[in-house]
């Protein structure tokens, strides 16, 4: 039976931090792995979406993706069959993404203070640091 290849979306949360490989010609590519919640009401599952990711533009914003970030991936998708750790052949969803739109980060993105930079204290408004001649406000 032939497969044949249907464009989707997915939207979930990234299973591990983006992984860089090399083809077999030398391409890079990137391999994120998404989790998404299908389903309503009591009829809830939890699918896993390996993504391929290719080209310039799309791969620079996957390198940047990290576990748990809640990402979106647009795409086109095939079915495919990979053998677990157990022997037995189960079904996957491979995705060779277009797009790759990290939504919303799931770490802390703070960036360090520069070194001997004046921090406004918490709750402050307003508060310019004693050395700015300008009276830069924060």
């Amino acid at each position: 039976m032939k497969s044949s290849n249907v464009w989707i979306w997915v939207e979930g949360f990234a299973g591990f931090d983006a992984v860089k490989r090399l083809s077999k010609k030398g391409d890079e590519f990137v391999i994120l792995n998404v989790a998404a919640t299908v389903g309503f009401d009591r009829i809830r599952k939890t699918e896993w979406f390996e993504v391929y990711v290719f080209g310039a533009p799309p791969m620079r914003q996957a390198e940047a993706v990290r576990r748990g970030d809640f990402i979106r991936v647009e795409g086109e998708a095939s079915a495919h069959r990979k053998i677990n750790k157990a022997g037995a052949t189960i079904p996957t969803i491979r995705i060779i993404a277009e797009k790759v739109l990290i939504v919303k980060l799931q770490r802390n993105t703070a960036k360090p203070a520069p070194t001997g930079a004046v921090l406004p204290p918490p709750g402050a408004e307003n508060f310019a640091a004693p050395d700015d001649p300008e009276g830069v406000r924060f």
